[in-house]
């Protein structure tokens, strides 16, 4: 599977969990105020171990950061967006295409009134022979 149809399949459950992708390559830091709440930063940071076969072919997977930019008007909606956030989390380890979490997931505050969760993970398999 490309790196393009892995996208789609992350991209699927974050819509369909009310999310938007932040447009621009922007930050969840930098974003615009119109992504200031459930707004989704996905990147592909590079890959896992690369295992050479003994038919000079490669096999790895893509590493990945996701963050998620919450509004948090007070305590309990950070706790509504904290839990929210694991739903996500939940909904992706349980693809067969999630192959492990590099860095656990994290729900930290960007300043009074924003959360940032973030993800690092592999996902999905490439061999090429």
């Amino acid at each position: 599977m490309s790196w393009a149809s892995n996208k789609t399949t992350i991209a699927t459950i974050l819509t369909d969990n009310d999310y938007r992708e932040i447009p621009e390559n922007k930050t969840v830091e930098s974003c615009a105020i119109s992504h200031n709440n459930a707004a989704y930063r996905l990147q592909p940071i590079g890959t896992s171990p690369i295992v050479e076969t003994t038919s000079n072919g490669i096999q790895y997977a893509h590493k990945v950061l996701l963050e998620i930019k919450f509004k948090n008007i007070d305590s309990d909606e950070r706790h509504i967006n904290y839990q929210s956030f694991l739903n996500v989390f939940e909904a992706m380890a349980t693809l067969d295409d999630y192959k492990g979490t590099i860095a656990e997931p994290t729900f930290e505050d960007i300043d009074e009134k924003h959360t940032k969760g973030s993800w690092m993970f592999f996902f999905g398999e490439e061999i090429e022979c």
